[in-house]
Formats: C-alpha cells, structure tokens, sequence
C-alpha cells in the first residue's frame, strides 16, 4: 500500500512596496526555492531579481522570516497558507516608481463651457432621461 503523498502547496498573499498591488491569493509550493519565487514575482510585478528581498509576514502584518538564501525551500521559513509574501524592491530604477506616481503627468482639464457644447454629454444624457421616465423621480 503507498503512502498518499503530502500536499505542499501553500496560498500566500503578495504586497509589494513600491505599489498598492496585492495579489490576494497565490500559490506556492513549499519545495520551490527562494529564487524560484522572486522569478514569480519579477513575472508578477516587473521588480528585477538581483533588487528583491523577500520576507515572510503573517496576516497581521508581523515579520516571521527574511527570505535571505535563494537556494533554501520556502518551507523551511514555516510558510503556511494565510501568511503574507511582502516584497521589497530596491532598484533605484524600477518602473513601479514610475507607473505608480501620478506626479509629472499632466490632467486634462476641459471648461464648463466646451463641455456643454459636446454634442453628446452625461448631463444632457440624464436630463433626457429624467424627462423620458418621470415616474422613475
């Protein structure tokens, strides 16, 4: 008789520091190496591997592991599903910085005026509306 084989699969959550990004749920084996994982998370999220440190959080927030040594499984950190897999992106020149700063990008801004002239509007859609469906107001 053979012994059923162990599940090693573990759901982490994933945040990032450079952006309000979190994947909910993600998962991982508890045999797959450190690097393995940051080769994951460069697909994720673009963060480079050679600028990420990867540390372990429960789902309060508390450290319980640094994820150092990119040879070493997962599991021997204690990872269980529910905990938190919160990445640190130290590249000084990672385009997170760039995608998540809206600072430098310029807002189109239209006058009351040239609004009202549009042929088509949200304002002239809803007092349309309202005059067709006065039973609904």
């Amino acid at each position: 008789m053979q012994a059923l084989s162990q599940n090693t699969t573990v759901k982490l959550a994933i945040e990032h520091n450079l952006t309000s990004l979190k994947v909910i749920e993600a998962r991982f084996d508890l045999h797959q190496t450190i690097l393995s994982m940051k080769e994951n998370i460069e697909g994720r999220f673009g963060s480079v591997v050679a600028y990420t440190q990867l540390q372990l959080k429960d789902y309060k927030g508390n450290l319980i592991a640094m994820l150092n040594e990119d040879m070493k499984p997962l599991g021997a950190y204690g990872a269980q599903t529910g905990m938190v897999l919160y990445v640190i992106d130290s590249n000084p020149n990672s385009i997170l910085k760039q995608i998540e700063s809206m600072e430098g990008v310029e807002k189109y801004v239209m006058s009351e005026e040239d609004y009202d002239k549009l042929p088509e509007n949200f304002r002239k859609w809803k007092k349309n509306f309202i005059q067709n469906n006065p039973d609904m107001f």
